[in-house]
C-alpha cells in the first residue's frame, strides 16, 4: 500500500492509498477513522476520486463521524460510572 495522495477538506483528513486492485480512502476526524476500498476500474486516479465525493457523499461521512462519536462518548461516559 502506498501512498497516492491527500485531498483538502476542512473538517477532516482525507488520505488516497493505492492497492492491487483497489484505492483506499481514508478519512480521519479526531480519534476516528472511515475508510472506503474502491476498484480501480472505478476509480483509478486521486482526481476520479475527488471528483465522486460530492457535497452529498462528504455529508454522509460527516454525519458517520458524528454518530461514531456520539457511541464512543456513550462507551466512555458508562465506564466512568
Amino acid at each position: 500500500m502506498r501512498i497516492v495522495g491527500t485531498l483538502p477538506h476542512p473538517r477532516f483528513r482525507i488520505v488516497v492509498y493505492e492497492l492491487d486492485k483497489h484505492l483506499y480512502v481514508e478519512f480521519e476526524a479526531g480519534p476516528m477513522k472511515q475508510g472506503y476500498k474502491w476498484p480501480k476500474a472505478k476509480m483509478n486516479s486521486l482526481g476520479t476520486v475527488q471528483a465522486a465525493m460530492d457535497e452529498d457523499f462528504l455529508l454522509a461521512v460527516e454525519e458517520r463521524f458524528n454518530a461514531m462519536y456520539a457511541d464512543m462518548k456513550r462507551l466512555l461516559d458508562a465506564q466512568d460510572q
